[in-house]
């Protein structure tokens, strides 16, 4: 499999965890909530990141804007990362990191595409 296929493969199923999971906090389910609640933070950061991750979802799908999006997306995980070490679930800061890296895999290979200004 080329380079730009496993690129492409990598997206689509980024984008498709973003997208459900970035839903799934603006529709407000109280799954997502509750984690947000359990680390104090206020409820509107909810539908922050949650509209975060619905935007960067779409942004990955959009190759001349995938890496910016990607790049946004790892700051985001970042963040949870610092949460799951720091608010009482170091081990689940492997999920973060993990996609911090898919994420850099993404914004690395779509940098180095050549880029028009049509959606290809």
């Amino acid at each position: 499999m080329s380079r730009e296929r496993w690129t492409n493969a990598l997206s689509v199923v980024l984008a498709a965890i973003y997208g459900f999971a970035g839903i799934a906090k603006l529709l407000g389910m109280s799954f997502m909530r509750e984690r947000f609640q359990l680390c104090d933070y206020p409820e509107v950061l909810v539908y922050v990141v949650g509209m975060l991750e619905v935007l960067g979802a779409i942004g990955l799908m959009i190759p001349r804007i995938a890496s910016v999006a990607a790049v946004g997306l790892a700051m985001l995980m970042l963040g949870a990362a610092y949460t799951h070490l720091f608010r009482g679930w170091p081990p689940l800061a492997l999920v973060p990191i993990g996609m911090v890296w898919a994420l850099a895999f993404v914004a690395k290979h779509r940098l180095r595409e050549p880029q028009s200004w049509i959606v290809s």
